[in-house]
């Protein structure tokens, strides 16, 4: 079994030399892609060897632009017939050769790189490294089985000029990243809000604030083609506009009341410490029950600290109330309440 890849962002900048008479340009460098296990590729399952991944492994790549250069880099075991593919490219592999008496290159070679170049703009790219028929010419079909391992996946992007060479998730890291931290949190509570987000709403870049970027670039491109990312107001633009197509004022994952908003009083207690806990034991049993995290501390205005399960319109809190008593998620008197109950702040 292979160990859980590791996405790692490094942006640094660094200066490397083009085709003599053109300038030097500078390249951002993204780790996207990273595993030291073993992976198994072909189309025969071999003792002692990790559980075969298919003739072909995917490596996820995220958003990839036209014209970003792919590195794969990587030590082969057993490696006779094999290719890379991005998009409709494909590049040859360099085989083993076999030791002296030996058929097969049955041993663990050097670290080995090759690279490949986007021929188109994507939101979710993907690298796969697929095995061929060892036996071509023959009439026999025969797919070579070999592992790799060691494998970092770095992805350069030309950013000489300025940031209109960045991918439209870079220029969004960048944005999210020079906000101060009570608008990054305003960022993630958007996107939470959209249904999108489902990590902690702390104002970090993290795995799950990409990912929701990048699924809502997926469903902007297919729809709008293109997204404006010159400004940082752009950048909020998107986000309000992402939080707007995406809302459902049922959900519960709202944040902010709308004027009319009813809240699912699940515990009160006098002590905030006490009522931090229970909504946390609250959100741990909607989490267990497939639910995303929605509880949270409100002040009411009799000075008891409420735990809500979720902001919802009076009718939608009804339904939910009913639906999370039945399966015993929240106390059986637990009630909906309106808005105006609660302190909000400014």
């Amino acid at each position: 079994m292979f160990q859980m890849y590791l996405k790692i962002t490094l942006l640094l900048s660094i200066i490397v030399p083009t085709i003599v008479g053109n300038p030097r340009m500078a390249l951002s460098q993204e780790i996207i892609f990273q595993t030291f296990g073993q992976i198994h590729v072909g189309d025969e399952n071999i003792r002692e060897w990790p559980i075969i991944s298919g003739r072909c492994f995917e490596i996820s790549l995220g958003a990839i632009n036209k014209g970003d250069q792919i590195e794969l880099n990587y030590q082969p075991y057993g490696l006779e017939n094999a290719f890379i593919r991005l998009g409709g490219a494909e590049l040859r592999l360099t085989p083993q050769t076999p030791s002296p008496g030996q058929k097969r290159p049955n041993y663990w070679g050097g670290g080995a790189s090759v690279s490949v170049i986007s021929n188109k703009s994507t939101p979710n790219g993907a690298l796969e490294i697929c095995s061929e028929n060892v036996k071509i010419g023959s009439g026999q079909i025969d797919y070579d089985d070999f592992m790799v391992s060691n494998i970092t996946v770095y992805k350069y992007a030309d950013i000489s000029n300025n940031s209109s060479n960045l991918t439209d998730i870079q220029k969004i890291q960048n944005y999210f990243e020079e906000a101060l931290g009570v608008d990054a949190e305003f960022v993630q509570l958007s996107l939470l809000e959209a249904g999108l987000y489902l990590g902690e709403i702390d104002g970090v870049w993290s795995k799950p604030t990409r990912q929701a970027f990048v699924n809502a670039l997926d469903w902007h491109y297919s729809r709008a083609g293109s997204v404006n990312l010159s400004t940082e107001r752009d950048f909020y633009d998107l986000v309000e506009f992402i939080r707007n197509s995406f809302f459902d004022e049922d959900s519960g994952l709202a944040r902010r009341p709308t004027g009319s908003s009813f809240v699912l009083s699940a515990m009160a207690h006098r002590d905030f410490n006490i009522a931090l806990n229970n909504m946390k034991i609250i959100d741990q049993k909607l989490a267990n029950y497939g639910y995303p995290k929605r509880a949270r501390v409100v002040s009411a205005k009799n000075g008891w600290f409420v735990v809500a399960a979720g902001m919802y319109t009076n009718s939608g809190c009804e339904q939910k109330s009913v639906i999370f008593k039945r399966a015993a998620l929240i106390p059986g008197d637990s009630y909906c309440a309106p808005e105006n109950k609660f302190w909000w702040g400014d």
